[in-house]
């Protein structure tokens, strides 16, 4: 008598199946989550890490600018010329002055030798042509002073600008007038203004005191 094949028992397998797939499912999910959790944490960090080495690097950057362009600037101060080299500057000398000083206790006497520095070469002939008058007003001065009056180095650089003054003057030069302010002192008689005029500089070529 034949008997019938036995078949596998395969009720319990969908169930298996669902199983796993939901496994599978969850676990993909929960790298999903992970994975994006992970990513905005790294994210946030590295823009916190990039701003703050954006801004302070933004700021170091501003920072030497500003450095950058104020030595700019001092740079092309220190750099530029006192005179346009395409126009030396014009000297003169005058002769040697020798005048009694005012010093009281004992006779001294200066000797000084004067070169003039002009601001351009045709005031020479002015120069030339007031030189009576001009080696009048220097005379006076120099023999007002006292041997105490020009012992320095910024003595002597008064002096010079007060002879600088002088010349001017006796080229027909006057000081520009003094504005009034309110309630600004008077000024005392023995101030000098300065009197602008082709003699820009004094030069001493020589300087003695016996």
């Amino acid at each position: 008598m034949a008997t019938a094949a036995a078949t596998p028992d395969t009720g319990d397998a969908p169930k298996k199946s669902k199983k796993m797939l939901f496994i599978i499912v969850g676990v993909v999910l929960l790298l999903a989550i992970g994975g994006a959790a992970a990513f905005m944490l790294l994210g946030k960090k590295h823009d916190e890490e990039g701003g703050d080495g954006h801004g302070e690097a933004a700021a170091a950057g501003a920072h030497g600018d500003d450095q950058a362009e104020s030595a700019g600037r001092e740079y092309k101060k220190k750099s530029k010329p006192r005179l346009d080299p395409k126009h030396p500057p014009t000297f003169t000398a005058l002769e040697v002055f020798t005048v009694n000083l005012a010093d009281r206790d004992r006779d001294r006497y200066l000797q000084a030798g004067i070169t003039v520095q002009l601001d351009e070469e045709a005031a020479g002939a002015e120069l030339k042509a007031f030189m009576p008058a001009i080696r009048h007003e220097v005379l006076l001065l120099l023999s007002s002073l006292t041997s105490a009056d020009v012992v320095t180095a910024e003595d002597k650089e008064i002096l010079a600008h007060r002879i600088q003054n002088t010349i001017n003057k006796a080229l027909g030069y006057a000081p520009p007038p003094r504005k009034k302010r309110k309630n600004a002192p008077e000024p005392q008689p023995e101030e000098e203004e300065d009197i602008d005029g082709p003699v820009v500089g004094v030069n001493f070529t020589v300087f003695v005191i016996q």
